[in-house]
């Protein structure tokens, strides 16, 4: 997990200064980043653990700064992940974590707060680097509307791909929910409860 650590801190330093154009106003309340009529066809396969929580035996995961909204392993299929809210997009990278390909893509919205998506192909074939960066819908500087298609997760095969999404706020790395509409924070704890029933969205002090 440290290599989520490691890739969302390197992107808190690169905003500092896209950030600043979009500091002004309230922070924005967020929707799942998926298509709700798609929901049976995903799954939280991991949660938000702080680094500094307390009771780190009680998580399902090692300090993990985010959430999974990944496909279920019986959708075989590519998936299409979209804006949790307005803002402009201030990075699409690739970038190769333990020997695989991802996409990173970070948009920059009201009161300080970025989101990443990070379209985690879990393979190490350069052609699946090649299919996922073809598959995203946006590119840097571009207004994208809340709701709007930022792209869609490559299906390379197994394992299965990853759908991480991190929030930064100011400096800090936040668990996804403390941003998000009621509706989408009910939505959150449905999946959990339906497939990892003992866990929690967020694990922090």
């Amino acid at each position: 997990m440290a290599r989520i650590v490691l890739m969302l801190i390197s992107g808190v330093l690169g905003l500092a200064s896209c950030a600043k154009d979009e500091e002004a106003g309230a922070p924005p309340v967020l929707d799942v980043p998926y298509d709700v009529a798609q929901e049976t066809n995903i799954r939280v396969d991991n949660v938000f653990v702080a680094a500094d929580y307390s009771n780190p035996g009680a998580t399902p995961s090692g300090v993990h700064l985010g959430i999974h909204y990944s496909p279920t392993p019986a959708y075989d299929a590519d998936m299409p992940y979209y804006a949790m809210a307005d803002g402009k997009i201030a990075k699409v990278e690739s970038l190769i974590s333990a020997g695989t390909y991802n996409v990173n893509v970070q948009q920059s919205m009201t009161g300080g707060v970025v989101v990443v998506y990070q379209f985690e192909t879990q393979s190490a074939n350069a052609a699946d680097e090649t299919a996922q960066l073809a598959k995203i819908a946006v590119s840097e500087g571009q207004d994208v509307p809340r709701g709007a298609l930022i792209g869609t997760l490559h299906d390379a095969g197994t394992p299965d791909p990853i759908m991480h999404i991190g929030v930064i706020r100011g400096a800090d790395l936040v668990c996804p929910t403390t941003l998000m509409s009621a509706d989408a924070i009910a939505r959150t704890d449905f999946l959990l409860q339906r497939d990892n029933p003992t866990w929690l969205a967020c694990y922090e002090n």
